[in-house]
């Protein structure tokens, strides 16, 4: 038995290390900022299977928020909550933030599939501020859960995916202080 769970626990370990996948760049540029700017861009998203517009346009979210923009507050609260939850991991305790003063960088977190079983797929872009040119992308997929309403659920998901994503970046940020000259 005790043998069992040992697997089991290096399978669930296994399997979360590689919940956000590193597309194009290196993260590790972030070493030394202490803030970053979060924007969220639903433009390209399929909810259900439906444009992001279309399904706006549709009305009510689902039994918990009438209103899309009500929704999508709740969302980037759950996903910064879960981001931050790590910060006194981050070397250099970078702080993520919706807004305020001008970072170097913006990470932008691009849904591009969400459903009302919790299950969602993202891209991620770090923006350079200064340059205006992409320094990093990366994609996640998960799920958040398997009961409760498509809120819920996506809020679910939503932080879960921000403690991944802070995983992977502190895994990033301490490879490039590894690798520093």
């Amino acid at each position: 038995m005790k043998r069992f769970l040992l697997l089991l626990a290096v399978l669930v370990t296994g399997i979360s290390a590689y919940a956000v996948d590193l597309k194009s760049g290196n993260f590790g540029i972030l070493l030394g900022q202490s803030q970053v700017r979060v924007e969220f861009d639903f433009d390209n998203v399929l909810i259900d299977g439906i444009g992001f517009e279309n399904f706006k346009a549709m009305g009510r979210v689902d039994e918990d928020y009438e209103k899309w923009d009500d929704f999508e507050i709740f969302i980037k609260r759950r996903f910064i909550s879960g981001l931050n939850e790590y910060h006194t991991k981050m070397p250099g305790g970078i702080v993520f933030r919706m807004g305020g003063d001008p970072c170097g960088y913006t990470l932008k977190v691009m849904p591009v599939m969400m459903n009302s079983d919790g299950v969602y797929s993202v891209n991620f872009i770090l923006m350079d501020n200064n340059t205006g040119k992409e320094a990093a992308s990366a994609s996640a997929n998960g799920d958040g859960g398997v009961f409760g309403t498509f809120s819920n659920l996506q809020g679910d998901g939503f932080e879960e995916l921000g403690n991944d994503f802070a995983r992977f970046l502190v895994k990033e940020l301490r490879w490039a202080m590894r690798n520093q000259y």
